[in-house]
């Protein structure tokens, strides 16, 4: 299918773009340009890009821009950007020691770049070894032929692209989400598009709530991101993870149904995360983990904008927050038919 490859080709675009979390500026430039030269209006502001800003459709497609990696802190020694922001921002980190240990072993091994905001690459190297600090709250990295870069400066991942058979590999959370917004906007989409920064560090929803302010034509919001899973099983079944609501607030009902209806008139198969959290669904307690139901940067926001009316349509990946997570051709076909059909109304 045409519009999947081209979305493809647009995700080994973007993911070639570095992204840190907190440092997205070289990122949103270019969505700015790309946007663009579709002939549609862009406006930019500091910590978040709208695309056809005036559109009366109510429509608002969401994604965020920002991916993990690591910093310069200010003693020069390289951290998880995560918990170096979260410490600036006086958030605080409430997670176990295992947490640590996880974002270490993501970024072990990996070969990372060093950019500055014009996207020049001003160091590389490869991570050889992490250690954390749980009282500081740090994870710290040990990474080779790096050195005398000012503190503030991002690392991001080494670009890494993967077509392997039925499975695309590389840093998806959330060039995929963002790619898809593009496709649509390139496709016919006269909505709404607001790209934000942050995510990660639970900050989002703060410029979404901003960008309301100061544009006044969002009805209905259409969050995308990636959700993880531990085992192949949803990846390959191509499914599309939907939400009730998360911990802080519920989803628009007829929003959901909407979803919901397009998935079953394509014969593409559907679950409801916090469902399965909360009846813990027989493939995830296979794998003997207790999850919670979790906070969207979308709950936070209706949580403070109850007005509002909002879902998540999340597609599904393996091996989350790193440089070859993972998801199917099959999961990222019926993640493009459904917001297709949902947006522009045309069941493929």
């Amino acid at each position: 299918m045409e519009g999947v490859r081209e979305l493809i080709n647009k995700i080994k675009d973007y993911v070639d773009v570095p992204s840190v979390v907190g440092f997205e500026n070289l990122f949103f430039r270019h969505l700015e340009e790309d946007f663009k030269n579709l002939g549609v209006d862009v406006k930019r502001e500091d910590n978040y890009l709208i695309v056809n800003p005036e559109s009366k459709s109510g429509d608002v497609l969401v994604a965020h821009v920002d991916r993990h990696g690591l910093v310069v802190n200010d003693e020069g020694v390289v951290e998880y950007a995560g918990f170096y922001l979260d410490k600036k921002f006086g958030r605080k980190i409430k997670l176990p020691k295992t947490r640590y240990v996880d974002v270490g072993l993501r970024f072990l091994w990996e070969e990372v770049v060093a950019y500055d905001d014009k996207g020049i690459i001003i160091g590389e190297g490869g991570v050889k070894g992490f250690s954390y600090d749980f009282k500081s709250k740090s994870v710290l990295f040990n990474v080779e032929n790096i050195s005398g870069l000012s503190p503030g400066t991002p690392l991001a991942y080494k670009k890494s692209f993967v077509e392997d058979g039925c499975f695309i590999k590389t840093q998806l959370d959330n060039v995929v989400s963002v790619a898809l917004a593009y496709q649509m906007v390139k496709e016919g989409f006269e909505g709404t598009v607001l790209l934000t920064a942050e995510e990660e560090i639970g900050r989002s929803w703060l410029y979404l709530d901003e960008a309301i302010k100061d544009y006044h034509v969002f009805k209905r919001l259409w969050v995308l991101d990636t959700t993880p899973y531990d085992l192949e099983y949803y990846i390959k079944k191509g499914k599309i993870s939907l939400r009730k609501g998360d911990s802080c607030s519920k989803f628009d009902k007829k929003m959901i149904e909407e979803v919901v209806n397009v998935c079953e008139s394509l014969n593409i198969s559907y679950v409801f995360k916090d469902d399965q959290i909360r009846n813990l669904d027989p493939v995830i307690k296979r794998v003997g983990r207790f999850k919670t139901i979790g906070k969207t940067e979308l709950g936070a926001l209706l949580l403070n904008r109850p007005e509002l009316r909002g879902c998540t349509v999340q597609i599904p990946t393996i091996y989350y927050h790193t440089n070859y997570e993972t998801t199917s051709k099959l999961a990222l076909s019926n993640y493009y038919k459904v917001m297709k059909s949902v947006l522009l109304k045309k069941i493929i």
